[in-house]
């Protein structure tokens, strides 16, 4: 019996390795995103008997806040890491072309 092996062709554009980096970054978060959850509600169960019922809901309150407040500063400076990323490849273009012509 003959066995094929498939081999992979190197990516063969910026765009496409692009793509490549696009999906994983995908991937990682969704895995992330799981993982995260799973293990902020094991930490919840850990310290369901530690806090009284009559406070639950304010620890609740400010455990909303605080995950809210760190998501935005996340948000924001994975939006300005992307602006310059961005910015640098436009950049690079222009140098690019003025080289060309």
């Amino acid at each position: 019996m003959e066995t094929t092996k498939h081999k992979h062709k190197p990516l063969e554009t910026k765009e496409e390795r692009e793509l490549g980096f696009l999906l994983l970054g995908v991937v990682f978060g969704a895995v992330l995103g799981i993982l995260g959850n799973l293990g902020v509600a094991f930490l919840v169960e850990l310290i369901r008997d530690l806090i009284p019922p009559g406070l639950w809901t304010v620890v609740s309150f400010l455990g909303v806040v605080f995950t809210t407040i760190l998501s935005i500063y996340v948000l924001i400076k994975v939006i300005q890491i992307a602006t310059k990323l961005i910015k640098g490849e436009e950049r690079l273009a222009e140098k690019t072309e003025k080289k060309g012509v």
